[in-house]
């Protein structure tokens, strides 16, 4: 089935990430902070046909300390837009980037941008061919091939090329003809293909259910478990029901079926890549983890708990983080005092610029005010530093030299 350009796209907001311009720092001094631009249109990489109005809607963009007072967007064709919403039809097919700026009371701005496809109908029989025997139905983990099937395909020269643009529905894309794809979580999915031709494309989807990876049915443990099954019976019974059988063939039926259970554990991909990263990486949190191998939160917190339920990994809480390590390694004893590394740093600033601002700090290293604060609380709890109020500030000094920071500079 094809799914031509739409106007009445599925409602689904695409929120653009702010993309600011320069001088944050000078606007932190001064204690304002710059707008959030969020561009709000009908469909994730929709398809427009030419001369469709397109929608376009800002009333998402706010500024943390105040509110927006001025919209204007740039649509990419040489149009300029003013207000939170706006109207506009693009008469040549194309890929144009719409950009909207927002102003604060402050003076203060910042921009987002988006793709905006428009493209003539491209008429072909369009349809996701996926490689597997149970169609539509998936288990985590496993990986699912997929290719399109379009028609007839008549390349005549470089005009009739094709491209692709694979949205697997999960934050991931691609752009191969055929792709290989895995879904780290169970839910349901919609696949999306959209096939580009010159100035014309064609678009379809299809809708895929992942399921949690159950335990390999063709896997030899199971048989040796059954037989150890058959053979402890067998032995009971031959023996009469005497205990001799039954203490021949236990030890062996036990170990066998301790080491069934931790084999399946591994078996699923994703908590093999999480248990071989805990044992190159001991003591890694949650944060570590989840950024090393590009997981989820659901994901890595299911996985997590599923290897420490079975015992093959061990936590211990350290300070805000939950560490992990090897089910056979010894956790180190926590540092009643020690400082983390973002501590660390902290301290490094203040040493570094004795009577800074939190907010100052949060500008240097990229935090938000939130988490500079925590910081700061912790200091201070711990008597490493001292927080003196300086007008409508607080102004952050070290009250010694804590190991492993740079002692303070004179002033």
């Amino acid at each position: 089935m094809v799914t031509g350009p739409s106007r009445g796209a599925a409602a689904f907001i695409l929120v653009a990430m702010t993309m600011l311009s320069a001088g944050p720092l000078a606007a932190e001094a001064n204690g304002k902070e710059r707008p959030d631009a969020i561009i709000t249109l009908p469909g994730q990489n929709d398809l427009f046909s030419p001369g469709d109005v397109v929608q376009l809607d800002g009333r998402r963009s706010f500024d943390p300390d105040g509110s927006v007072a001025n919209y204007s967007w740039d649509t990419g064709d040489g149009g300029a837009l003013f207000g939170a919403q706006a109207e506009h039809a693009y008469e040549a097919a194309g890929e144009y980037n719409l950009t909207l700026t927002v102003m604060d009371g402050d003076g203060l701005n910042a921009s987002a941008t988006v793709r905006i496809f428009v493209k003539l109908a491209l008429s072909i029989p369009l349809e996701i061919k996926p490689a597997s025997a149970a169609f539509g139905t998936y288990q985590e983990g496993a990986g699912i091939a997929l290719s399109p099937f379009e028609g007839l395909r008549v390349p005549v020269g470089p005009e009739n090329q094709r491209t692709y643009l694979w949205d697997f529905g999960d934050g991931r894309t691609s752009t191969d003809r055929e792709p290989k794809h895995s879904y780290g979580s169970p839910g349901t999915y919609r696949i999306t293909l959209t096939v580009f031709e010159g100035d014309a494309a064609a678009r379809t989807t299809l809708q895929v259910k992942v399921h949690p990876a159950a335990a390999p049915q063709n896997n030899m443990l199971y048989v040796l478990f059954s037989v150890s099954i058959m053979l402890v019976v067998g032995f009971a019974v031959f023996f009469g029901g005497t205990e001799l059988g039954l203490l021949t063939l236990g030890p062996l039926f036990i170990l066998l079926y301790s080491r069934i259970k931790h084999d399946q554990i591994l078996d699923n991909y994703t908590r093999g890549q999480i248990h071989g990263y805990i044992l190159a990486n001991p003591g890694e949190h949650y944060s570590s983890i989840k950024a090393a191998l590009d997981l989820n939160n659901g994901t890595l917190a299911y996985h997590l708990q599923r290897l420490e339920n079975e015992s093959v990994i061990k936590s211990a809480m350290d300070g805000a983080h939950r560490r992990y390590y090897p089910v056979g390694m010894k956790v180190p004893e926590p540092k009643v005092d020690a400082l983390t590394e973002v501590q660390r740093i902290i301290i490094n600033r203040i040493s570094e610029t004795p009577g800074i601002s939190q907010r100052d700090i949060g500008a240097l290293m990229g935090l938000s005010s939130a988490t500079v604060n925590y910081h700061v609380e912790r200091l201070l709890a711990k008597g490493v530093m001292r927080r003196e109020r300086a007008g409508m500030r607080y102004r952050c000094f070290v009250n010694e030299t804590v190991p492993g920071t740079r002692p303070p500079l004179d002033n």
